[in-house]
C-alpha cells in the first residue's frame, strides 16, 4: 500500500509505500517514505486551521523539514495495545518558505536538515476510540560521529465529576547526545 502527493507551492512529490506481511500475531513492514515532517510530536492546531492562516497571513504553525526514509519493523496489537519496534535509515534535507501568502511575506521555514542516520525505536500505547491512555516512544540514532537518544510520552484521561467532566492530557519528552534539530522538541 502507498500514497503519493504533490507540492502545488514547492513542486515536491512525497509519499510512501509499505508493504506488509502478517506474521506471528503481528506483522512485519518494509518500507520507504518521502515526507514532510513537523518538528512538533504533537500538532500545536488543525491542518485546516493551519493551512488557512497560512494562507491569509504567512503565519504557518509547523517547522519543517523533507526526510528520506527506508526501513522495516514488526508491530502487534491487542485490543488497545500496540506495540512496534523498527529500525532505518533516514536523510533530513532543510527546506525553504516556497510560497506567497495573500498578506504578500511568509516567516521563513528554520534550518531543520541535518546528517543521514540509521534511527532505531520501540514505541508502546495503550488507547481507547476516544484517544484516552497514554504511548510512550522511544529512539536512538546514530550519524556517522554522532548519536543520540529520544524519548517522548503522553497521556489522556476523562475523570466524571457530578454534573461534569474533567479531561487532563500532558506529554513530555527528552533528548540526550547530538540531538539533530529535526528530532528536538518545540
Amino acid at each position: 500500500r502507498g500514497h503519493i502527493g504533490f507540492g502545488l507551492s514547492d513542486h515536491r512529490f512525497v509519499g510512501n509505500l509499505e508493504f506488509e506481511r502478517r506474521v506471528s500475531g503481528g506483522r512485519v513492514w518494509v518500507g520507504a517514505e518521502r515526507t514532510m515532517r513537523d518538528v512538533s510530536d504533537t500538532p500545536v492546531i488543525s491542518g485546516v486551521a493551519n493551512s488557512a492562516a497560512t494562507l491569509v497571513s504567512g503565519d504557518d504553525h509547523g517547522d519543517y523539514t523533507l526526510v528520506e526514509r527506508v526501513g522495516v519493523g514488526y508491530g502487534i496489537t491487542g485490543g488497545t495495545l500496540r506495540a512496534s519496534v523498527a529500525v532505518g535509515w533516514e536523510r533530513p534535507t532543510s527546506v525553504a518558505t516556497a510560497f506567497s501568502p495573500m498578506s504578500g511575506t511568509a516567516a521563513p521555514n528554520p534550518m531543520l536538515g541535518g546528517r543521514e542516520a540509521w534511527v532505531a525505536g520501540i514505541a508502546a500505547a495503550h488507547r481507547d476510540v476516544h484517544g484516552l491512555g497514554w504511548s510512550f516512544e522511544v529512539e536512538t540514532g546514530n550519524a556517522s560521529d554522532s548519536h543520540w537518544y529520544r524519548a517522548h510520552a503522553s497521556g489522556r484521561v476523562h475523570i466524571a465529576l457530578g454534573a461534569g467532566e474533567l479531561h487532563l492530557s500532558g506529554e513530555t519528552g527528552v533528548g540526550v547526545g547530538d540531538l539533530p534539530a529535526y528530532r528536538s522538541f518545540v
